[in-house]
């Protein structure tokens, strides 16, 4: 179930009931019965998903049971335009994560990216599937360029099933979802869409670009969208399971660095802020060392935001998968990381002391 509590002093205001355990909640840009309020959608396990009013607790939809397979989990939804033109933008899905499949087998089901009416959260035609065995867990992120395109950044594969980051245009998945011509016009959609598609990975049947590509594991995180070098579009922080992390253009996909800790596997979401004294933003990371489900130990880092270097590192005895809070402050260089770990082992004043340099000798990561 949801539960709403009261701010100030906990009190239950409401419950309501779903299909299982939700484990996300999006209350952003969305207006589901267009009372002027936004509303929310919660995901979650065993095909999760339905978006309710946040004030009564008042379920509004449950998804279209059309697309779902019992036994997945919806990860975080993604508004979209609005395709239809009722004034409801729509949402996309993504669905995945057979939970029977053993870590030896890696021809799994492929997941699937959804899209359904936001106003009644029933389908809009065909689902986007993965490519062949591979699933998805990823929590997919709208991505706009200089131009005003839109594309859809995503990821497939698992912990134990090679994958890739992929993306696909906002116009190109409503034209396969709808089964329309790739010259079809797509309602509320801007941009030429012209830059992206010379890249040599560009798929044209589909309109899918693949911009990474592992050769041992998944992409199961989504990218942190942020302007790093000032020339008004956000760029692209992304980092695969397997311990790669590189920063793309996010006007042209140009590679700008890219890190690789090697022996390490990570579930976290990148936390930026400014964390030494120059004014680009700096990332805080967290990963495990081994190979999962069996880990040594945890690494919390911090990477410069101008080169991927590792500016500080701590160690803890306990693998960890959370991903980390940014306490921003109104003084220049005076930011903070909100993080968890469990086990610390030694000092944190001998931990610091620690370069990526000795890190990368020693084959444990922070090499370039």
């Amino acid at each position: 179930m949801v539960i709403a509590l009261r701010g100030y002093d906990g009190k239950e205001l409401w419950r309501m009931n779903v299909t299982a355990g939700p484990f996300m909640i999006n209350c952003h840009d969305i207006d589901v019965d267009k009372d002027g309020k936004a509303d929310c959608i919660a995901s979650g396990r065993v095909g999760t998903a339905t978006a309710f009013d946040p004030r009564k607790g008042k379920v509004l939809w449950h998804v279209d049971h059309s697309v779902v397979h019992q036994s997945w989990n919806f990860y975080n939804v993604l508004v979209m335009p609005d395709f239809t033109g009722d004034g409801v933008p729509e949402v996309l899905l993504p669905h995945g994560g057979e939970p029977k499949f053993k870590a030896s087998q890696h021809k799994r089901h492929a997941g699937r990216l959804v899209l359904v009416d936001g106003s009644n959260g029933r389908s809009l035609g065909r689902y986007l599937n993965m490519r062949r065995y591979k699933e998805t867990y990823i929590s997919p992120v709208l991505h706009t360029t200089r131009d005003g395109s839109q594309y859809i950044l995503y990821g497939e594969g698992g912990e134990t099933v090679k994958g890739s980051f992929l993306g696909i245009s906002v116009p190109d998945l409503y034209r396969y979802v709808r089964n329309l011509p790739k010259s079809a016009p797509v309602p509320h959609t801007r941009g030429n869409y012209k830059s992206w598609e010379k890249r040599k990975w560009y798929h044209r049947k589909h309109g899918i670009f693949v911009i990474y590509k592992s050769q041992i594991e998944g992409v199961m995180v989504p990218p942190t969208l942020v302007d790093m070098n000032n020339d008004g579009v956000r760029d692209i922080m992304m980092t695969a399971y397997d311990g790669l992390i590189r920063l793309y253009d996010g006007d042209t996909l140009d590679v700008m660095w890219t890190t690789k800790f090697h022996g390490f596997e990570t579930y976290s979401c990148f936390a930026p802020a400014y964390f030494n004294d120059d004014d680009t933003l700096d990332f805080m990371i967290h990963l495990n060392r081994g190979v999962w489900p069996h880990y040594k130990y945890a690494l919390k880092v911090v990477l410069d935001g101008r080169n991927g270097n590792v500016l500080w590192t701590l160690n803890a005895t306990w693998s960890g998968m959370a991903s980390d809070l940014v306490l921003r402050t109104t003084e220049r260089h005076r930011d903070a990381y909100l993080f968890r770990m469990e086990g610390v082992n030694g000092p944190v004043d001998n931990e610091v002391r620690k370069t990526g340099r000795e890190r990368g000798e020693r084959g444990e990561g922070g090499e370039r």
